[in-house]
């Protein structure tokens, strides 16, 4: 900070310093040069100077300021970096690498050159990973964790720049090598659109994928276990979301019979089929009843309480769309439910009795 004291003093001020002072010690008294306390004992040009020096000395200060504050944020920051090696690194070594009064840098470097791997070593290890990553999976029944492992390997690989992933059309090129075993049908559309496009970018060609795996192999979701689960309402799996056709289905129920009680019966094995038929699973839904009574495949047949949830029905309608031979099961199924048709039968009680009338 600018000092009075280095600036001269004006004529009229020292004068008046002159003559106090030999008041006080007489006049053959030796007066020492004055020394200016405050502006307005300076000259007119010292005032002038010593003006300009402070408005220079307060800019200087915020600069001080501000690369004080940057200054302090990173001794902050470097005491936590010392504070996470001396926790996680091991004595032995942070005696031997981290020696006093050497920088952060150089505490890094030594103790890369001690313990660290080979950059061609990561290299190798990186591209063994990717080859890994890229083998065709046995099943998608976990396609998520296979397509995350295969995305973290691939930008792994860019990232070092490994041979394989020099080009994005090599990269495409192992993909659907990797995905033609379990989609097929996704694997022959983009070769044909997106393998040569420039434009469809690796990570387009994984969302893509990820929009066809959503459909074909949709996630369950985790649920607690319970004795009674609460679900959208269906045939043979949910139940009703309306109280009195929950009283009713129970009313319904009949006692549980073993195979050998129910072959004794005049319609044995018409039973036995409709058993066989309930606990086998929906092709359409995946729920336990026949393709035929499904009401995500037939929306006609289903009550007008009925809820579908909309996953299963996207499900649905993609499996049905994507699969010739699905197509054709439903158009059999429909043509079953015409000849089969339940025929009303008049009886002397006021409730009407629904039979089947066999072919």
């Amino acid at each position: 900070m600018p000092q009075l004291s280095d600036y001269q003093a004006s004529n009229q001020a020292s004068n008046a310093h002159t003559a106090t002072y030999q008041n006080l010690h007489g006049v053959d008294a030796v007066v020492p040069p004055l020394i200016a306390t405050r502006p307005a004992d300076l000259s007119t040009a010292a005032k002038t100077a010593y003006k300009e020096d402070m408005e220079f000395y307060r800019t200087q200060m915020d600069y001080y300021k501000a690369q004080n504050q940057e200054y302090q944020q990173e001794q902050s920051a470097l005491d936590k970096v010392t504070q996470e090696m001396q926790r996680t690194v091991n004595n032995h070594l942070y005696t031997n690498c981290c020696i006093a009064g050497q920088t952060h840098r150089q505490w890094l470097q030594s103790l890369s050159a001690t313990v660290g791997i080979d950059p061609e070593d990561e290299i190798r290890q990186i591209r063994d990973r990717y080859k890994a990553a890229l083998k065709p999976p046995r099943s998608l029944a976990q396609w998520e964790t296979w397509l995350t492992e295969v995305d973290h390997s691939t930008t792994e690989g860019k990232a070092v720049g490994i041979p394989e992933c020099l080009s994005d059309t090599y990269i495409k090129e192992d993909f659907t090598r990797a995905t033609i075993k379990h989609a097929e049908q996704w694997t022959i559309s983009f070769r044909a659109t997106g393998l040569l496009n420039p434009l469809v970018t690796i990570k387009e060609m994984f969302r893509q994928y990820r929009d066809y795996a959503m459909l074909m192999y949709p996630s369950k979701p985790k649920t607690a276990k319970a004795a009674f689960g609460a679900s959208a309402p269906s045939l043979d799996d949910d139940e009703s979301d309306n109280p009195g056709q929950k009283r009713k289905n129970r009313r319904s129920r009949k006692p549980f019979r073993d195979e050998a009680s129910m072959a004794s019966g005049p319609r044995s094995a018409t039973r036995a089929n409709t058993i066989q038929r309930t606990t086998s699973k929906c092709e359409a839904c995946d729920m336990r009843h026949a393709l035929k009574d499904c009401w995500y495949a037939h929306p006609g047949n289903a009550p007008d309480w009925w809820k579908p949830q909309e996953d299963r029905m996207e499900q649905v309608r993609a499996r049905i769309e994507n699969s010739p031979s699905m197509q054709d099961i439903v158009r059999g199924t429909k043509r079953l439910a015409r000849s089969s048709t339940p025929a009303m039968k008049k009886s002397h009680s006021a409730t009407p009795t629904v039979t089947l009338e066999e072919d």
